[in-house]
């Protein structure tokens, strides 16, 4: 009975659309431009990542005569982003108009009124972004996040890193996924191999607040200065503030890294994989991969290998893939998690950056080399900076890496 009625639904709006309402906006076309975008609202990284590729690549600047309306579900991933989106766009959160939207969706896409999502490899427009982050608080919301910080003990000459690792029980447990149980995931990894860079940061005087909007277990007590905001205090809003007022983020690869980067915060992951699309054009991103190993005798993948596979290559129809273990267990190959001491590495390089510190030699010819051959399939917007010391403890993994005719 629910499929029939939702058949139903569905012939009836796009029987709307057709007879009515596409007919009006071709009519009105000349004088005033419609134009209509789905928000892709319940993941964060999606809902910033890809509305602010749709602003830079369609809206900067906006055409003339042209009006832009979004439609968004009632359940953001994150409302307060969705308030400051809606500071800047229309945006209509209502779920019947959305369900209008999506069902009409079929004959609206072949018409110019619908606006295509955005995929990764548009992130190219990110290069027109300006200085000035898309988005911007509040003089009340500035008040509430220092106050927050200074309830904390973190007062306006205090440093604090936001730092976080992707486990399954965000999707485990958040409403509206269809999944009840939690399932692992290969960008997933364990808060536990984060403590050596938590302590340094600690050491260099800094403090550590633990992200998450839901996570599977709490840290443990590791003194004043590590906070365990995901468990304790977690809001929309501070998620927000926080992560845009780090000193830098240092995390695995997920979604809420988009928010300190449009911040301008620095970004440190740490376990990235895949190995395509990775970093963000002119921002501040450091990075270590996982490996890949052979099933059979243990043995690392090196990255000519790699690359022969087509593990940094991808069309947009083939990208999902490669968040998927199945591909991965076909080639008979595994991912293996970054250890304590290499992600503490790319935390020192990190803390050296920011206090003016340049890379040796070595460190920049071998980053140049690997810019050349990771760029050369994805771009260097899609490189990143990867871990100097990473690549010095594997050049073994990375013989003859310049070489566009490596195997």
């Amino acid at each position: 009975m629910i499929s029939v009625l939702s058949n139903l639904y569905r012939s009836t709006v796009i029987l709307v659309f057709a007879l009515i309402l596409l007919p009006l906006l071709y009519l009105i076309d000349p004088i005033w431009r419609f134009r209509f975008f789905v928000l892709w609202s319940d993941r964060i990284g999606h809902l910033m990542q890809f509305t602010e590729i749709l602003y830079y690549r369609d809206m900067n600047p906006l055409p003339p005569r042209t009006t832009y309306l979004f439609f968004s579900s009632p359940t953001p991933s994150n409302r307060q982003i969705l308030k400051m989106f809606k500071r800047k766009f229309h945006i209509f959160e209502n779920i019947w108009l959305l369900r209008a939207i999506l069902a009409a969706k079929p004959l609206l896409a072949k018409t110019r009124f619908f606006v295509r999502q955005p995929r990764y490899a548009d992130r190219h427009h990110l290069l027109k972004r300006n200085l000035e982050p898309l988005l911007s608080f509040t003089e009340n919301e500035m008040a509430m996040g220092t106050e927050f910080l200074r309830k904390l003990g973190i007062g306006k000459n205090d440093w604090y890193v936001c730092l976080h690792a992707r486990d399954p029980a965000y999707i485990g447990q958040r409403s509206g996924f269809g999944q009840t149980v939690y399932k692992s995931h290969i960008r997933d990894c364990p808060i536990e191999d984060m403590s050596l860079a938590i302590k340094r940061i600690v050491d260099k005087g800094g403090y550590v607040i633990r992200m998450g909007a839901i996570v599977a277990n709490p840290l443990p007590d590791m003194g004043p200065k590590v906070i365990d905001y995901a468990s304790e205090y977690r809001t929309d809003f501070l998620d927000a503030f926080l992560l845009a007022h780090c000193h830098f983020y240092f995390a695995g690869l997920s979604g809420i890294n988009s928010i300190p980067m449009m911040f301008n915060r620095p970004v440190g992951s740490v376990n990235v994989i895949p190995l395509i699309r990775i970093g963000a054009g002119e921002r501040e991103y450091y990075y270590i991969p996982k490996e890949l190993r052979h099933k059979a005798d243990q043995s690392n993948v090196s990255y000519p290998a790699l690359k022969k596979l087509g593990l940094f290559d991808y069309t947009s129809k083939e990208e999902p893939i490669y968040h998927q273990q199945e591909i991965y267990d076909k080639m008979g190959i595994e991912w293996v998690n970054n250890s304590a001491e290499d992600i503490l590495e790319l935390c020192d390089e990190i803390l050296d950056v920011l206090d003016g510190k340049k890379p040796n030699d070595d460190v920049s010819k071998l980053r140049k080399e690997y810019l050349t051959f990771h760029g050369e399939l994805n771009g260097p917007l899609h490189s990143g900076t990867i871990g100097g010391q990473y690549l010095i403890k594997r050049q073994h993994l990375f013989n003859d890496i310049a070489s566009p005719k490596s195997t």
